[in-house]
């Protein structure tokens, strides 16, 4: 058995044992959580060092409370295609740990085609959980397929390896929602001594599939994962399809979230190695066609996709297909009534493109990932963390009086160490926290 314990100010709040799976993983619940709070966490496995050794600690963000006061400065790490276990995908994930400076963030957002070529057990283990490993270990991940993953997993009958890691319990049953007072904090474990990936918060809402899901973050965010593979473009008639489709309005007119963020393998707009506009199987064509009215229709603020090996976006929100409006430089989006796209598919590969959509005014053939902050219930910063260049940044902003000038609601004081976080300091809307030098984490006034 194993035994996890997280620690917050000077004492243990909670400990938990566990016994491994069939295939090697520990499953532990967290109980009595308090919502925004950074917790350090150790696992201790009876074989590490023959004495019950606790591995390097970690630590993870719960998730604000859903109250109206819930605070900001949520962020979320989207990765693209990362799954190919190459050099480039080391240097994505090195990359952002040093821009993030070791500091616990909300959820990380794997786009698909999460482990090259087939999506098989190994390669999820290998090119997925131990390189991503150690970002894994301190936030949440969210998961959608890609093509990749359709070749070794059969996403009709939702079997393979994608759903053994992201949509089961140890039981085979479905994971069930993540509570929204944060009383429950689900982690995945692997095995082997390492502390690798927390499992998807599922919020099917009544759905019950595993393809696509959605999750809250505090009252400020809302998270909808799309399969874009499969159930997305089933044929009219299909009961997968009209179970889907219901879903998605009904999981759109549910929540009371400031934002709504989609994400999605498939992008809807890409003249990248993938181009949208040659489509010779229609699925991009039957995806905006699909999606697109939908998300006009309940507001959603910005989609994120991968498939094609680059980065590109949208220089104005888009409504109906068109753009809606023009800022001097295309740094500011007004999302009020219209939508914001982004193709971030280069984590851990890159292919050239002619990158001249005419609906995405930015184009980058250089590889990275994707941070999103909510900043505000009015503003969120969207930025292009380049493993090869400046990358892009640019806001989203909505709601009357919405305006791209201000500072950000967050100051970061950072101490560091070479290769060793010692102290954090972080002023976020008035509550300091501070990583105090016993290393465990705590909040003051």
């Amino acid at each position: 058995s194993s035994t996890t314990t997280t620690t917050t100010n000077e004492s243990p709040v909670n400990k938990a044992t566990a016994k491994p799976t069939t295939s090697g993983e520990y499953a532990f619940t967290l109980s009595s959580l308090q919502p925004n709070t950074i917790y350090e966490y150790q696992v201790v496995l009876p074989n590490n060092g023959g004495g019950g050794a606790a591995a390097f600690p970690f630590a993870f963000r719960t998730y604000p409370s859903t109250s109206a006061s819930s605070s900001y400065a949520i962020t979320l790490w989207a990765i693209g295609d990362s799954g190919e276990g190459s050099p480039t995908a080391k240097e994505t994930v090195d990359r952002f740990l040093k821009d993030q400076q070791l500091i616990p963030w909300h959820a990380t957002l794997a786009l698909g085609d999460n482990a090259y070529q087939i999506g098989s057990a190994p390669e999820y283990d290998a090119k997925f959980f131990r390189m991503f490993g150690a970002a894994l270990a301190l936030a949440p991940v969210s998961a959608t397929v890609g093509n990749h993953e359709a070749i070794a997993n059969r996403l009709g009958m939702e079997r393979g390896a994608h759903f053994d890691r992201f949509g089961r319990t140890s039981s085979g049953s479905l994971k069930p929602p993540q509570a929204p007072s944060n009383d429950i904090q689900q982690f995945l474990l692997r095995g082997g001594g390492a502390a690798a990936a927390a499992a998807s918060s599922k919020s099917n809402g009544g759905g019950g599939s595993q393809l696509y899901h959605s999750f809250d973050i505090g009252r400020g965010v809302h998270v909808i994962s799309i399969d874009s593979q499969h159930t997305a473009i089933l044929p009219n008639g299909d009961p997968n399809f009209a179970k889907f489709q219901k879903w998605l309005v009904d999981d759109l007119e549910r929540t009371t979230a400031d934002w709504i963020v989609v994400y999605m393998h498939h992008p809807l707009f890409s003249k990248g190695h993938h181009d949208t506009t040659r489509d010779s199987d229609h699925k991009y064509s039957i995806l905006r066609q699909r999606l697109v009215p939908v998300f006009d229709k309940h507001g959603v603020d910005i989609v994120l996709s991968g498939h094609s090996h680059a980065y590109e976006r949208t220089t104005s929100a888009l409504f109906n297909n068109e753009r809606v409006q023009d800022s001097a430089d295309g740094d500011c989006l007004d999302v009020t009534s219209g939508t914001a796209y982004v193709v971030t598919g280069s984590a851990s590969k890159k292919n050239p493109g002619q990158f001249n959509h005419p609906l995405m005014g930015v184009g980058l053939f250089e590889s990275g990932s994707v941070i999103l902050r909510a900043e505000s219930p009015q503003r969120m910063n969207v930025r292009f963390l380049s493993n090869e260049g400046d990358g892009d940044e640019f806001q989203i902003v909505k709601g009357s009086g919405a305006s791209c000038d201000g500072d950000s609601s967050e100051v970061r004081t950072l101490s560091l160490a070479p290769q060793n976080l010692q102290e954090v300091e972080m002023k976020r809307n008035g509550v300091w926290r501070e990583r105090v030098p016993s290393g465990r984490f705590g909040v003051r006034p």
